[in-house]
Formats: C-alpha cells, structure tokens, sequence
C-alpha cells in the first residue's frame, strides 16, 4: 500500500482530491491581481494627491504601491498553479424554527441591547432627534442573527470527514515536527540562534532609532527583524502576535475615542455581550 499524504499509509476515508477547473482558477488569478491592483492605485492616488517633487523623502514611500502589488500577483500565481483540492465528506443539517430562532438569538439580544443602549444614552441627553441615525452599528450584529435564522439547513462534516481531519491534522503535526528536527540540525541550537537573533534585533533597533543617516536605514531595520523572528521562531512567532494584539488593540482605543458616543458604546456593547456569551 502506497503511501498517502503527509506519510498517512492511506488516504483516509471519508477525504479526497477533486480537480480545481481552469475557470476557477482563472478567476482566482483575476480576483487577486484586481485587489491588488485598486488597493495600489489607491495608495498612488493618495500619495500623489499631496505629492511635492521637492520633498525626495517621499519617494521611497511609493514603493509600497508595487509591493502590494507584488503580494497580490503572488497570491495570485499561486492560487493559479492549485490544480487540486481537498474535500471531506458531508451531511446535510436541516434546522427547525427552534433550532434557527436559539441560532440567531444571541445575536438578536446583542443588537436590540445596543439598540437601546444608544438610544437610551440619546434621550438622556437630548441628542436622539439629531443623532438617532449613530446607532447604525446595531444594524450589524441584527443582521447576522437575521441571517442565522433565515438558514434553514446547511452542510457539515460527516463523522467519517471528522474522522480524515483528524488523521490529516495529526499528520501535518508529525511533519511539522521533522521540518523543526531538520531545520534545528541546519541552524544550531536553540541558544545559539537567540543569541544571534538578540543581536539581529539591536541592530534593527539600531538602524531604526540610532543611526538615521543611511537612507536605507528603514530597510535595513526591517531586514535585521525578520533576520531576528527567523532565527528565534520559536519566539518570533509570540512577539509577533503579541506586536499584532497591541496594534489592533491600540487602533480599537484610538477608533473608540475618535467615534461619537453612540458609536462607541455600541462597539464596546458588542465586544463585552459576544464575550460573555462564549463563556
């Protein structure tokens, strides 16, 4: 028996491969390339809208248009080049009236709370006949509860496609693994790579706060941190995704302070009843 995927002795029941039609594919190529190419011709538009040809420092900025654009191109030459796919099995799951009303109903509870959570502070203050259209946010989560209960059935995994997953899952982890054991052997140790990763680091922090009469100071800092996540990966991967946590957490605060008040007790009403109902 030949092996299957992954090292699996078979490829497991209840999985299998279907060809990616040239039409899909196609359209996949068009669809990334378009994103692309607006996203960059938006950024040029902006850029060149307050563009002074006296001020040199701008030009390198310009480069993020073709980068964009390069990751979108990339993205999609490679979706292109997917001439199969992976499916798992499934099972038709039709919901009853109960069954969509408890789908939808937290969603509905959050949007009606906030509804009247925006409206109330409004009337307290003599603001709802000016600004009772700020509650628009509400709309939101009504809208996906209304969506839940208007699905009346759908397809989900089958205990024989949760089965494949599984295997497949459990696979990819073992391969995961004998790439780490490989690249370990090709890198060194864990200590030696941090050692030459706090080093890396300085010097992006260097090229970054320190020494900015190279013009291609900017550069080299962001070569020397991703140098630095590389050789530390193990950590690289939490600084990154805690870097990631703050950025998105300092623009919530920023957006939340730059909103009016009704937009941004409705935000921080959503965030606070969808956290406590996953508890």
């Amino acid at each position: 028996m030949s092996d299957g995927p992954l090292g699996v002795d078979a490829e497991p029941a209840g999985t299998w491969m279907v060809p990616v039609t040239d039409r899909e594919r196609w359209t996949k190529l068009v669809l990334y390339i378009g994103i692309a190419s607006a996203l960059t011709a938006w950024l040029f538009y902006l850029q060149f809208r307050d563009y002074a040809p006296d001020q040199v420092e701008q030009t390198p900025y310009m480069l993020w248009g073709f980068g964009i654009f390069a990751i979108g191109m990339f993205a999609g030459v490679s979706a292109f080049g997917i001439r199969q796919r992976r499916v798992f099995d499934t099972i038709e799951v039709r919901y009853t009236p109960a069954q969509r009303l408890k789908r939808g109903s937290r969603w509905f509870v959050c949007g009606l709370a906030a509804l009247g959570l925006i409206w109330g502070v409004q009337l307290s203050n003599d603001q709802f006949a000016t600004y009772w259209w700020y509650a628009w946010p509400a709309l939101l989560p009504l809208m996906v509860g209304l969506g839940l209960y208007m699905l009346r059935k759908e397809r989900v995994l089958s205990a024989a496609g949760k089965q494949a997953r599984t295997e497949l899952e459990g696979a990819h982890a073992r391969a995961n693994l004998e790439r780490q054991a490989e690249t370990k052997a090709v890198w060194g140790s864990g200590p030696a790579r941090y050692v030459m990763a706090a080093a890396a680091l300085y010097g992006s922090y260097y090229f970054a706060f320190e020494d900015r009469s190279d013009k291609n100071s900017d550069w080299l800092s962001v070569g020397l941190l991703i140098l630095a996540m590389v050789l530390a990966r193990e950590l690289g991967l939490w600084v990154l995704g805690i870097g990631v946590l703050c950025l998105v957490g300092w623009a919530v605060f920023a957006g939340l302070a730059a909103l009016p008040l009704s937009a941004a007790v409705i935000l921080g009403a959503i965030i606070i009843a969808l956290a406590v109902s996953k508890r």
